[in-house]
């Protein structure tokens, strides 16, 4: 399904991916209560958004990334990013720790990273998918 921004492909029973088009994040904001509206009328519960297109994350892509997940998390649907480039995880982690990521990040679709003999709620201390305040 495409919408004004990125393209929005249902997977399987209750995952879609999210293909986003722009780089504009005001209109990327305007866009996520029909973004949301979309996942609940599909009721997807897991959604995998696709920064293969992005070379690099801000501290204003983070943000917007941030305010993403936790509107996501509002909504039960947990969000996965996928495919970051190599340049954007780095710029990512030098904002660690005075800005962090509140969702959780993959190799690929159908690959979340877990830290292998941790359990979930101790990855969730080690802010791995742990919510912002």
């Amino acid at each position: 399904m495409a919408m004004r921004n990125g393209h929005l492909t249902l997977l399987g029973e209750g995952e879609a991916l999210f293909e986003p088009l722009a780089l504009d994040l005001a209109a990327c904001e305007r866009q996520l209560p029909d973004l949301l509206q979309q996942l609940r009328d599909r009721r997807v519960r897991l959604l995998w958004y696709d920064l293969s297109s992005i070379a690099l994350i801000d501290a204003v892509h983070l943000d917007y990334l941030n305010r993403l997940a936790s509107a996501c998390r509002a909504t039960a649907v947990r969000l996965v990013v996928v495919n970051m480039q190599p340049a954007a995880a780095f710029a990512l982690a030098g904002m660690y720790p005075e800005k962090r990521p509140c969702f959780e990040t993959a190799l690929g679709v159908g690959t979340v990273i877990v830290q292998p003999g941790v359990r979930q709620a101790e990855q969730r201390s080690l802010g791995v998918g742990a919510p912002c305040i």
